[in-house]
């Protein structure tokens, strides 16, 4: 049997997948799953990545997770038959790739076993888990001898979804697996950082909040409510921003600093060192 034409693959994308149960004898049969989403059309037509399809800029069947169905046989009488699915060797293989909490940020960690015919990796994060960002591009060592990489993100949300664009010398890529990790220090709607904060080796704060508007007021005040600072940014309206915050003429001590759009607030210590 030789390799199916693109025409003749459907691209689909549903929460759980049972071959055993979820296609009808002809093949036909794929919609009312939980979550269907017939990626057809948009595979056929695709010339970049989008959204959910991370397809090469030319459709193949080769890069999919591949259903093999056969229909119309009547008789499996005699003889014996055999399917052989023959794929190439990645030039990148991963034995780890994961993501864990350091305080604040997050630090993300991966290994390869083989980096061969390779060019770079794109390390990209979400907080949605649809649109992604690059956070830093790292060439790669090369070879056949374990090689282990680390990134710190020191810019998080309340949640982060990262993944590995692994770029080939001949111009195609793989995504790794997804992986999810949320900082320690995360509070809901705003998390400031560092804190406390030392007035010797840091003179920005770093507010981290989600906007509903396209301006926040943000303002710093003192243990009894006086405002000692302003700021305004303009900020993406349903995201996570971060303003950063010029704290070098406040003396040690303590201080809240205060949303005035959402009217959340966080506490924070400044001190000598």
């Amino acid at each position: 049997v030789s390799t199916p034409a693109v025409s003749e693959v459907q691209w689909f994308v549903v929460d759980t997948f049972d071959p055993t149960t979820d296609v009808n004898p002809d093949g036909s049969d794929l919609t009312g799953k939980s979550g269907f989403v017939d990626m057809t059309s948009t595979r056929l037509s695709m010339s970049t990545v989008d959204g959910d399809n991370t397809a090469l800029t030319v459709p193949a069947v080769e890069n999919s997770v591949n259903h093999i169905q056969f229909n119309g046989v009547t008789d499996l009488s005699g003889g014996t038959a055999f399917i052989h699915i023959n794929r190439a060797a990645l030039p990148v293989e991963l034995s780890a790739f994961y993501a864990e909490a350091e305080g604040c940020a997050i630090r993300v960690n991966w290994t390869s076993i083989t980096e061969e015919d390779f060019s770079n990796y794109e390390l990209e994060r979400s907080f949605d888990g649809r649109r992604y960002e690059t956070l830093t591009q790292l060439e790669g060592t090369g070879g056949l001898v374990q090689q282990s990489y680390s990134f710190m993100d020191k810019l998080p949300a309340k949640e982060n979804y990262y993944r590995l664009k692994i770029n080939n010398l001949d111009g195609s890529f793989e995504y790794s697996d997804l992986v999810l990790a949320r900082p320690d220090c995360i509070e809901e709607g705003m998390f400031v950082f560092p804190n406390p904060v030392g007035k010797q080796s840091n003179t920005t704060l770093n507010v981290r909040f989600f906007s509903e508007n396209k301006q926040s007021d943000l303002i710093i005040v003192d243990g009894v409510g006086r405002k000692l600072i302003a700021h305004q940014v303009e900020v993406n309206r349903k995201d996570w921003n971060v303003a950063q915050v010029d704290i070098s003429a406040l003396p040690a001590g303590m201080y809240f600093v205060k949303d005035l759009t959402s009217g959340i607030s966080r506490r924070f210590v400044i001190t000598e060192k």
